[in-house]
């Protein structure tokens, strides 16, 4: 499912992050401003409480952007996040 598809169920609670045991995230690397990767993890996994937070896989192919490169934390990964690039 598309990350503004997980958003909309999360937010019409059709399922609870506590539901969820692993998030895989691809192209992980657009989970920056506003974009529904980033809305995800502030408004549903960083609220969830640690130990009911499903574990965080993001793969990305692309992690830099023409100013440098991200870091976990500017992705809205979260810190046990797993993040793997080619």
């Amino acid at each position: 499912m598309t990350a503004q598809i997980l958003l909309n169920i999360l937010r019409h609670s059709i399922i609870k992050m506590e539901a969820i045991n692993l998030l895989i995230l691809d192209e992980c690397h657009h989970a920056v401003k506003k974009h529904p990767y980033s809305l995800v993890m502030s408004e549903f996994y960083h609220t969830t409480p640690k130990e009911m937070r499903p574990s965080v896989f993001g793969m990305t192919a692309s992690p830099v952007n023409l100013k440098g490169s991200y870091s976990i934390s500017q992705l809205s990964l979260g810190s046990g996040a797993l993040l793997l690039s080619s």
